[in-house]
């Protein structure tokens, strides 16, 4: 299970081509390479999927949306950018969102450093009201959807899937040949109308796009990724150590050179009675990407808040990490679950 992240000052148009043709995606100012994620409070599959952009597109119901929504609203396409209008938008859809919601619009559509990524958007106006607004990353000879945002009272005009179309045909008149929408999630049904966008490849495994009439149905990075932390679970719980799960929103920093060499990698801990010096607390984690696991005593960063920039939930601090970790004692590596546990429990007793 590779992952692969990066906080890029610059990319160019066609690094984004190579990149996305090996499945990265954005979010926010970060490109991921990942088969699996913490979406909900489960790992979860990420299938991820393109369309040709220069083959005639046989579908009449796409050309009809099309013309129907051409005549009913106004549409402009131009460089992205972030105001009240668009705002409103975003908090009436982001309710949908699974999982962490930023509470800015700005970072997650545009990144953090300007001009990083060249972002347009298209527009979708009834009269002078701005109903619709979809954000595209422009690569080389690709097109990357990031972000799309509509009114709910206009639902029945299926504006979600209408400013994609319009991301593809302005991607054809700048001859692009791919166009990339993300990714879907097996059992997870919502993010299935990315399908309705065309012929569709998927990403193997393997790493080869493949075309196929559906995406495929089994998750066995997740599922795998997801026994792995059960069975550490379960090792620990039989040698009577106390644990929480938490899921680490700030995973990521131990991945790029951006944080501290020292921050924790995995996706989730679980948290271990057990006190060190000096604040550190005892950990035990699965690294999907390596198949290892760790048992490391850690510290937090002082006045630093994973969670400050996201929407809180009644259930945040239930499951979510706040604090960003840092590695200060490793005690093991290892491939077993019951080795690690071992050493948990002897650390444990350890005063």
């Amino acid at each position: 299970m590779k992952l692969e992240i990066d906080y890029p000052e610059e990319i160019s148009p066609q690094e984004l081509d190579r990149r996305l043709a090996r499945g990265w995606f954005r979010s926010g100012p970060v490109i991921f390479a990942g088969s699996v994620l913490h979406v909900d409070d489960q790992i979860r599959q990420l299938v991820h999927l393109r369309v040709r952009l220069d083959l005639p597109d046989p579908s009449r119901s796409r050309r009809r949306l099309l013309r129907r929504n051409r005549a009913r609203y106004r549409c402009t396409v131009g460089p992205a950018r972030v105001d009240a209008a668009r705002e409103r938008l975003y908090a009436l859809t982001s309710e949908r969102f699974l999982g962490l919601v930023p509470k800015e619009l700005h970072g997650l559509a545009l990144g953090e450093i300007p001009g990083v990524f060249d972002t347009r958007e298209v527009c979708v106006f009834d009269g002078d009201t701005l109903v619709a607004v979809s954000y595209f990353d422009l690569g080389s000879r690709s097109v990357a959807s990031i972000l799309g945002l509509h009114d709910p009272g206009h639902a029945r005009h299926s504006l979600g899937i209408y400013t994609m179309l319009e991301e593809m045909e302005y991607a054809r008149s700048r001859g692009a040949r791919w166009y990339y929408p993300g990714y879907v999630i097996p059992d997870l049904p919502g993010f299935d109308y990315k399908l309705r966008l065309g012929p569709t490849q998927f990403l193997d495994p393997d790493g080869r796009w493949r075309a196929r009439a559906h995406p495929p149905l089994d998750s066995p990075d997740a599922r795998r990724a997801t026994a792995r932390v059960q069975a550490l679970q379960d090792a620990l719980s039989a040698r009577g150590v106390a644990y929480r799960h938490r899921i680490y929103p700030a995973f990521w920093l131990g991945h790029t050179a951006l944080g501290d060499p020292r921050c924790l990698k995995g996706m989730s801990h679980l948290a271990c009675d057990g006190s060190g010096t000096a604040g550190e607390h005892l950990v035990a984690e699965h690294l999907p990407d390596e198949d290892l696991f760790v048992a490391a005593w850690v510290s937090a960063m002082p006045d630093v808040d994973a969670l400050e920039a996201v929407v809180p939930t009644a259930d945040t601090e239930q499951r979510y990490e706040r604090r960003v970790l840092l590695y200060e004692r490793t005690l093991a590596r290892s491939p077993f679950e019951h080795d690690i546990a071992d050493i948990v429990r002897a650390a444990c007793a350890t005063p």
